[in-house]
């Protein structure tokens, strides 16, 4: 009898355990400021809680996506040649292939206000309701250069072809993007 005590105590003991180690911990993110609800039968919400288990939802907040890539082409003069990707952590790549004073691969961090203003920009929307063309009626003239342009905010993307005739909030980002670009400072990888 003292030998079943024994084996139950310790079978009751390992399930005890194991059943402890897979409960779910919360997390709860930092509260924005508290709102009134003047509702008597208002029920109150747990919007700021993150389950610990719950990979998708945290790897949304820690997730580096690609915020710009701009990539011109050559044409059959001296057009620069390149492209240049810009990610959320502010890592920029620079890849130069010809007519370019840096030729090859080459790695730069934006600072942060830069990274605020073209997110900044990118929030506004206007991009995403842009044509994925332009001119919009898709005549491209083939001896000028593309200027492909894709911007993201982690929830939508859209790519542009500028070959001419653009929207000014368009010509504007892309001039904005170029000068980031020469104000840099590049390694070469």
């Amino acid at each position: 009898m003292k030998n079943y005590f024994t084996w139950l105590t310790l079978l009751l003991g390992c399930f005890l355990l194991i059943s402890c180690s897979k409960k779910n911990k919360v997390v709860v993110a930092p509260a924005p400021a508290p709102t009134i609800n003047l509702e008597e039968n208002a029920t109150p919400t747990n919007e700021n809680v993150i389950e610990e288990k719950s990979p998708s939802k945290l790897s949304e907040v820690s997730k580096v996506y690609r915020v710009v890539t701009m990539q011109k082409t050559g044409c059959y003069g001296k057009c620069p040649d390149y492209e240049f990707i810009l990610q959320s952590n502010g890592d920029a790549t620079y890849i130069g292939k010809k007519n370019v004073p840096r030729l090859g691969k080459y790695k730069a961090k934006a600072h942060a206000g830069f990274m605020f203003s073209i997110k900044s920009k990118i929030n506004e929307g206007k991009f995403f309701k842009m044509s994925t063309i332009y001119p919009a009626n898709e005549k491209v003239i083939e001896d000028l250069p593309d200027a492909y342009i894709m911007v993201s905010d982690n929830v939508h993307q859209i790519i542009i072809r500028n070959n001419h005739d653009a929207p000014t909030d368009l010509i504007e980002f892309q001039n904005k993007i170029e000068r980031m670009i020469e104000e840099l400072v590049w390694v070469k990888r």
